[in-house]
């Protein structure tokens, strides 16, 4: 094989069928990440019915319409007949509860 072809089928004297071997498949790495979002929105809705069965429901109701259905903290006042004081602290009851919860999911599965 002459020098110049030689030099070609090579990079830094390793045959391009190496190089190429080592590289990752970029479809791989689009599936793996399909997966793991999958996975992980499979875990909250999991843990989050878990804490909608055990929390108050009152409670949970304000967590759904401030968090999940993003209504403003003026329109969950007014419907629900609530302080914004109860909206936040709803919401921060509910968040450690679903936290909690995705970590003992985590650690079940594992």
């Amino acid at each position: 094989m002459p020098a110049l072809a030689r030099a070609e089928a090579t990079v830094e004297g390793e045959p391009q069928a190496g190089i190429l071997e080592r590289l990752p498949d970029p479809s791989a790495c689009v599936l793996e990440s399909i997966w793991e979002e999958e996975w992980n929105r499979n875990l909250a809705d999991a843990a989050l019915e878990r804490v909608k069965q055990k929390a108050n429901p009152k409670h949970y109701q304000l967590f759904d319409l401030f968090v999940r259905k993003n209504w403003s903290v003026g329109e969950i006042t007014r419907t629900m007949e609530v302080t914004e004081h109860q909206v936040y602290t709803a919401k921060s009851r509910i968040s450690a509860l679903l936290q909690k919860e995705v970590r003992r999911l985590e650690s079940a599965i594992i």
